[in-house]
């Protein structure tokens, strides 16, 4: 009986140890963001892809530029959005719910982040085919939704001071668009 609780002991101790090590080893894992800058072509996932341009819209300003209409309801709400020129290089016809996917993941500051919103992106890009066709380009609005209900007042008063990012992928490295929102006149 003895020597069972003692071989028991060994085990959960060596587990014990082993767990430790693992953690600490992961800790010192160093991840490093790929920040690429509007207006810069980058491959990702056999797509050329380049950010034309940006913008932090109230309600309005999203209905004009855009012309689509925005349910708010009683919700206060601003809209980030990013217009991207894709081109297909895979070699082969890519259909748009594929392009969309490999188009990441959705927007970000320091202390927010969100999806896009395919709602909001079916309101506001019209696809003259079926396929984004090898060699074939197109520009695509992604937008979202930024809710006041996430932002203390003031930060809420000053939300065009933040750095937005677009999202592209997560694993193994961050890789985002530094997205620089351009003031309407």
């Amino acid at each position: 009986m003895r020597k069972g609780k003692i071989k028991l002991f060994l085990i959960v101790w060596i587990l014990l140890l082993w767990t430790i090590r693992i953690i600490n080893v992961n800790q010192r894992a160093v991840v490093e963001s790929v920040e690429i800058s509007m207006r810069e072509t980058f491959g990702y996932n056999g797509l050329s892809i380049t950010a034309l341009e940006a913008h932090l819209y109230s309600i309005p300003e999203f209905e004009s530029a855009m012309d689509a209409e925005v349910e708010a309801g009683d919700d206060e709400f601003e809209i980030v959005c990013v217009k991207f020129r894709i081109k297909n290089e895979t070699g082969k016809a890519l259909g748009w719910d594929k392009v969309m996917d490999e188009m990441g993941y959705g927007f970000e500051t320091l202390t927010w982040y969100s999806a896009i919103d395919p709602f909001l992106g079916a309101k506001i890009n019209f696809f003259s085919s079926e396929n984004l066709e090898s060699g074939g380009e197109a520009e695509v609005w992604f937008a979202t939704q930024v809710m006041k209900e996430c932002f203390h007042e003031k930060n809420w008063k000053k939300l065009d001071e933040n750095e937005f990012y677009y999202v592209m992928d997560l694993y193994p490295n961050p890789v985002k668009v530094k997205l620089e929102i351009r003031e309407e006149t």
